[in-house]
């Protein structure tokens, strides 16, 4: 029996949003590297250089960690390997099974439509990283967005005390790019700026909703969920008193302008 499941974040189909990720993230590398870092000198610009590049590497290094497991349940693993095997597995052992998968899962497994696949203490299917995110690559995605964060805040404040604390900038600028680029330099800096002050907010409104997450102690998924029987138990609560209110007739105001 053949199953068609995506492994990791870098199976095909590839996501928009993890492709903009890649064009963003290598954009604001080299932009960084020639021409906010040299506005700080040789040796600030170098270590700032340095902090900058460090933070983007573990960027790299835990969004691949992410993105490359296989998040799959591994009661899934150990049933479909028992049937290739050929040899017994104690189903009575658990209690959920997945009718899609066709095996049994443990109890807070989700089948993910996506990837098509249930998966392991699910949180969220993560768009940017094309792979959903469950109890094995759930730290990974925390530190992900972690340095993620760093680097905005550094990308963001090299811009800010680059251009408006450092007296000597529009110098500087000079040397780099010439007088008559730049007013294009100062426009593309507040752009840029711009752009990754709202990667940073964004980012930090995330990392703020794990937080309270982790507090409440329950996922991603349960946390959407909830709210969405909630919104329903309202509507139908709204329509039910509509339905018994005209049941009842019209009110005692309502005969009275009658």
């Amino acid at each position: 029996m053949q199953w068609r499941t995506r492994k990791h974040g870098l199976s095909k189909p590839l996501n928009a949003l993890q492709i903009v990720s890649w064009i963003v993230f290598t954009t604001n590398l080299l932009y960084f590297s020639l021409f906010i870092a040299p506005m700080f000198g040789l040796i600030v610009g170098i270590l700032v250089e340095l902090t900058y590049v460090s933070t983007g590497c573990v960027v790299i290094r835990y969004a691949l960690a992410a993105m490359l497991i296989n998040p799959i349940d591994d009661i899934v693993i150990k049933e479909r390997k028992a049937r290739e095997d050929n040899v017994s597995f104690c189903k009575s052992d658990y209690e959920f099974f997945c009718s899609i998968c066709d095996c049994h899962v443990s109890d807070q497994a989700k089948h993910c439509g996506k990837c098509n696949k249930c998966i392991s203490g699910f949180d969220h299917h993560c768009y940017w990283l094309n792979n959903c995110i469950g109890d094995k690559n759930y730290k990974s995605f925390i530190k992900v967005l972690v340095s993620f964060l760093l680097q905005e805040t550094i990308f963001v404040l090299a811009i800010i005390i680059g251009c408006t604390v450092d007296d000597q900038w529009n110098t500087k600028v000079e040397k780099i790019v010439g007088v008559e680029e730049k007013v294009v330099m100062i426009i593309t800096h507040s752009i840029m700026g711009l752009i990754n002050l709202i990667c940073l907010l964004g980012g930090m409104k995330l990392m703020l909703f794990h937080i309270y997450i982790k507090f409440k102690g329950i996922s991603t998924f349960q946390y959407i969920k909830s709210n969405k029987d909630k919104n329903y138990k309202s509507r139908f609560k709204i329509r039910r008193d509509s339905i018994e209110r005209n049941a009842e007739g019209p009110s005692e105001v309502e005969k009275s302008n009658g």
